[in-house]
């Protein structure tokens, strides 16, 4: 690549620049408390560590994170990395049905009620 088409520069850039990078970024796409956004403050690693969680929202596997995000082992991935609230209730709703249809099948004779506090996971 020639030098005139580049946009960028071949040098390490700062963590004061990049914060102001971070910074007029956030103001120019509207993210910040003066243009209307949530008044979060937005830094490189919030954005890093937001890019993480979305991918792995979206099922990318951690191998495939790490060479995203620059992260050099596993355990880095899964620090950033949380289950969200919706995937957490799915996933035991999950259980529980799996549960209950292998004690009917065992057991045609009685009718399993779950406890109610299973009932009202279910039911969201």
């Amino acid at each position: 690549m020639d030098k005139s088409s580049r946009w960028f520069k071949c040098q390490p850039v700062g963590v004061n620049k990049l914060g102001r990078f971070m910074t007029t970024m956030a103001e120019n796409a509207g993210l910040t408390s003066k243009t209307g956004g949530n008044g979060k403050r937005l830094t490189n690693h919030s954005a890093r560590k937001y890019l993480v969680q979305k991918l792995n929202d979206n099922g990318l596997p951690p191998n495939q994170i790490m060479q995203i995000s620059g992260h050099k082992n596993i355990q880095s991935i899964n620090n950033y990395s949380t289950i969200n609230s919706n995937q957490h209730r799915d996933d035991l709703k999950n259980i529980v049905e799996r549960a209950l249809r292998a004690d009917r099948s065992a057991s045609k004779q009685s009718i399993i009620r779950p406890p109610a506090i299973i009932t009202s996971v279910i039911k969201r």
